[in-house]
């Protein structure tokens, strides 16, 4: 019973997709439609006037086809119109076919207005009434004053039917459309406390939103204040080394303060890097570049490094390479460099005392894979922070919190170790010490060992290099590493400059700044290439402090064949040269 009901109800309502003024049309069109029909049956059965006949077969088959198109209308203003329209009729003739007021027609003007109110703005409420009362009214004077105009039932077995159909018609009507406007309220309800409970959800998700945003950018504010002293200490020790290399009357050896402004410098360029990645990284950008290099000196260097700062703090610095390890692997020797300096400071910085060991072998589990260990005596690190240890801008306890650092070493590791398709792992950390280690694949390649020896030799021997650098002290520098070396060089100092003493070559390779006044590398490279053809362009190398995946797009559109990061060193430097130089142009030279 229930089922059937809900689904008169739907039928009533029609689309509930469509506004409560469409839905309540469709129940008026509806039992409009019925009461018609129900109205032409009873009329025709009790030999009622055959013009109400008519005219309620006629109505109920408008109504059924205007429901049926309603759906179509995008507003009510027409459909309104055809509804009043028949609703006048039907209740006119049935005034005047059926008894007057002592009929069924003031059900009709009833009905309607009841539709119209439940329809309509309350604005027009009155109006609606008054009208409908002055038809009213209108009809009633007419029947007083001209009677003859009124047709009677033809008996009164036609009069009891026809008002007994129409009071119950109005009574089912009635019925039907509290139930509809009941189950609106409850549709709108139920709607209301959907969306009180959205809107709880969202007020609950923007609290959230807030205190996270509150607190991220506490975070971000206390590492903008770390690394404002972070930056600041390596930045000043080289300012005071650079004075005490002016100050003739210094105590400290010119080698020795050349060291500490080295160092300080090396700590400055770790932090830039270190905030390049993680700036990389939110872009879906961190550059790795995969070549040849020499993994002994690169340890020594590492060990040469970080051997004073250990010994200045009191503690003792160890370090163990296996005998196995390869001279020449193929990898990204400054992103290793990167998480190494990272772990190894980090174990420098939170050890008080005790020792800093580093140690270097192969991998027993992986072929040409390499393991390097950082281990320290330091205050470790509890296991309930070590969940959120790799994450940026997060430092372990109190206890580590009490020493200065911004918190990106850790973080700047994780990024980086996949990225080389290695892995990072705090193996064990307690109140002995903590060790991390990092596993990282390096192909060994002794045929490109023999190859870079052979063409490191060659850049003795006469090379011309043409350099393009803007700034004087960065093309000082190239120059001196170049003509120590016994190669040729000419500097140009902008990118047009750069054009134009291409093509008043012959040169073995170009060195390119990229960006310059004027013409930034890219286009100075492209240039030279269209006016001297592919065939004839001299490898060109970028020497750039700009991001290599930023610049990537321009890359691959322009003749550049290897991209060298600055800072640089002059290992880095003569392999770049030696790998990209063409046999087939230094001997055509």
């Amino acid at each position: 019973m229930k089922r059937g009901q809900n689904r008169f109800l739907k039928l009533i309502n029609g689309d509930t997709t469509r506004s409560f003024e469409f839905r309540q049309t469709y129940l008026i069109t509806t039992a409009g439609a019925l009461l018609a029909l129900a109205a032409t049956v009873i009329n025709y059965f009790t030999n009622q006037s055959p013009t109400m006949t008519a005219v309620s077969l006629a109505a109920g088959i408008l109504l059924l086809v205007l429901r049926s198109r309603l759906k179509h209308f995008k507003t009510l203003v027409w459909p309104t119109c055809i509804l009043i329209g028949i609703g006048l009729v039907l209740g006119i003739i049935g005034w005047v076919t059926s008894s007057g007021i002592f009929g069924s027609a003031p059900f009709v003007f009833y009905l309607m207005l009841t539709w119209l109110l439940a329809t309509r703005n309350s604005d027009s409420h009155l109006l609606l009434t008054a009208s409908t009362v002055v038809v009213l009214v209108g009809l009633m004077l007419m029947q007083k004053y001209f009677p003859h105009l009124i047709t009677n039932y033809p008996d009164a077995t036609a009069q009891w039917s026809d008002l007994v159909a129409g009071i119950l018609a109005t009574l089912v009507f009635q019925a039907l459309f509290i139930s509809a406007l009941r189950h609106q309220f409850e549709a709108e309800r139920h709607l209301l406390n959907t969306e009180h409970g959205k809107l709880v959800e969202t007020m609950s998700k923007l609290s959230a939103a807030q205190q996270a945003a509150e607190n991220a950018l506490t975070g971000r504010s206390d590492f903008l204040a770390a690394m404002s002293h972070e930056l600041r200490t390596p930045l000043t020790s080289v300012i005071a080394g650079v004075r005490l290399l002016k100050d003739d009357t210094a105590e400290h050896s010119q080698e020795e303060i050349v060291g500490f402004i080295e160092r300080s410098s090396q700590a400055l360029l770790r932090l830039i890097d270190d905030l390049l990645v993680l700036r990389s990284h939110e872009a879906g950008e961190v550059s790795i570049v995969f070549a040849p290099f020499r993994l002994r000196e690169f340890l020594s260097d590492i060990t040469r490094y970080y051997l004073p700062l250990a010994r200045n703090k009191g503690l003792d610095f160890f370090f163990s390479f296996d005998e196995r390890l390869p001279d020449i692997v193929n990898g990204d020797d400054g992103r290793i460099g990167q998480i190494l300096a990272n772990l190894i400071s980090n174990s420098i910085k939170y050890t008080e005392r005790g020792q800093v060991t580093f140690k270097v072998a192969l991998c027993e589990s992986a072929s040409e894979s390499i393991v390097f260990e950082v281990s320290d005596s330091g205050v470790g690190i509890p296991v309930t922070e070590q969940a959120d240890l790799f994450k940026p801008y997060v430092r372990a306890n109190d206890v580590r919190r009490r020493i200065k650092g911004t918190g990106l070493g850790l973080s700047v590791c994780a990024l980086l170790a996949p990225k080389l398709h290695g892995k990072i792992e705090l193996v064990k950390s307690d109140s002995s010490g903590s060790t991390f280690r990092l596993t990282v694949p390096l192909r060994i390649d002794q045929m490109r060992e023999a190859t870079a020896q052979k063409n490191l030799t060659k850049l003795t021997r006469g090379l011309r290099i043409l350099v393009a650098e803007d700034d004087e002290v960065n093309a000082l520098l190239l120059s001196k590493i170049l003509n120590k070396n016994e190669i040729e060089c000419a500097i140009a100092h902008n990118g047009a400059e750069l054009v134009r003493m291409a093509n008043e070559g012959p040169w073995h390779m170009i060195l390119t700044d990229i960006q310059m006044p004027d013409i930034d590398g890219f286009e100075a490279a492209t240039r030279i290439q269209a006016a001297l053809g592919p065939g004839n362009t001299p490898p060109i190398i970028a020497v750039s402090a700009a991001n290599f995946e930023e610049d990537s797009s321009h890359r691959e559109k322009s003749p550049i064949v290897h991209w060298l990061a600055k800072p640089y060193t002059e290992e880095a430097l003569l392999n770049a040269i030696a790998q990209n130089l063409h046999e087939p142009q230094t001997q055509n030279i």
